[in-house]
């Protein structure tokens, strides 16, 4: 991928912003949740899951690119 964005950049923001439906802060509040710290496959050692662990990075992504959910 290129770094100058535009159309490569939009080619990647456009399904991912599809994908994830939740907004930054919505996202944020929930992965705050008991719910969200039960949920989802846990490493040897226990503490923070697969999947929490990528939804940060989700939402790090959506607050850096505004994308809109």
């Amino acid at each position: 991928m290129s770094t100058g964005g535009g159309e490569d950049r939009q080619s990647v923001l456009d399904p991912f912003g599809d994908a994830v439906n939740m907004s930054a802060a919505e996202s944020e509040r929930w992965l705050g949740t008991e719910t969200a710290r039960e949920a989802g496959q846990k490493g040897g050692g226990g503490g923070e899951s697969t999947g929490s662990g990528q939804a940060c990075r989700g939402v790090a992504v959506r607050r850096r690119a505004d994308v809109p959910a």
